[in-house]
């Protein structure tokens, strides 16, 4: 409430119970009682407006704050999952050249494999051949 007009309705009020109790003693007694329970009912309704105020106040300060937090999580995720990312594709170039050094291995084994089972097939036709019969003098 705009305290100037609050002081001109009190003053009014004022003078209203200073005439009623002019006129009767117990209507201005009862006029009195009923501006101080309107004082304190006004008084309890600051009370809790300010109260609500500050409670307001301080949720939008968590909330702010939560976000913030919130915020830096997902910069902190956004982060750990590049470097993931990136360590997925390291990974991944040297599982490629495993395979290929392992594929140029394979291939160098079955060579060999194949040279040497050629080797031991010429090495049969030697042994297959008979050798001449020498004369015995």
């Amino acid at each position: 409430m705009c305290p100037i007009r609050s002081e001109l309705y009190s003053q009014c009020f004022d003078e209203l119970i200073r005439q009623m109790t002019v006129n009767c003693g117990e209507r201005g007694l009862l006029l009195s009682r009923v501006r101080g329970e309107s004082q304190l009912t006004i008084a309890a309704y600051m009370n809790l407006y300010e109260s609500s105020i500050s409670v307001g106040i301080r949720k939008a300060l968590l909330a702010e704050k939560a976000k913030a937090d919130k915020e830096k999580r997902i910069a902190d995720l956004v982060k750990e999952n590049e470097e993931l990312k990136k360590q997925v594709t390291e990974q991944r170039a040297k599982n490629d050249i495993i395979e290929i050094q392992e594929i140029d291995r394979q291939q160098q084994e079955k060579k060999r494999q194949k040279d040497e089972l050629e080797a031991l097939k010429r090495i049969k036709q030697l042994l297959m051949v008979p050798f001449p019969v020498m004369a015995t003098k």
